[in-house]
């Protein structure tokens, strides 16, 4: 009867417990980061970027739909 007792006070004790969070190191980005305006080739690099990001957003969007009009075809 003892025994039934310890195990069902084990389970009775166990819970949801997580491990503390631990403090991360203190980060720095470097100095000049994000000064777009002193970047080689800003105009290129960004219009590119753009472009791209751009071409995505029309082109996915096409394509989907017309793998699903394939699929509703066959």
């Amino acid at each position: 009867m003892q025994r039934l007792a310890q195990a069902t006070s084990k389970l009775a004790r166990r819970g949801f417990h997580s491990t503390r969070a631990t403090k991360s190191a203190d980060y720095e980005h470097r100095e000049h980061m994000y000064e777009l305006w002193n970047m080689k080739n800003r105009k290129f690099k960004m219009g590119l970027a753009v472009t791209s990001l751009v071409g995505l957003g029309i082109g996915l969007p096409l394509f989907a739909a017309e793998v699903q009009f394939w699929k509703a075809r066959g």
